[in-house]
């Protein structure tokens, strides 16, 4: 019964730091691609991802000018 805990805890570590890893930016990784996701939010909505795109498109340079940062 004293390894129940301790097994308990071991997968809590094992599992929390998976979880808690920032996401990639793996698919918006072009200014067309975050275009295209901002474009289908309203079909799929995914607020999790909005500090992504913001910045994917920081990284590209999309922010840099007031003028030309709307898309």
């Amino acid at each position: 019964m004293c390894h129940v805990p301790a097994i308990l805890i071991v997968l809590l570590i094992l599992v929390v730091p998976a979880r808690a890893a920032p996401p990639q930016l793996t698919e918006l990784s072009s200014l067309e691609s975050v275009q295209k996701w901002m474009y289908g939010y309203r079909a799929k909505p995914e607020p999790g991802r909005l500090p992504e795109a913001i910045r994917a498109l920081n990284q590209l340079g999309a922010l840099k000018d007031p003028e030309t940062a709307r898309i």
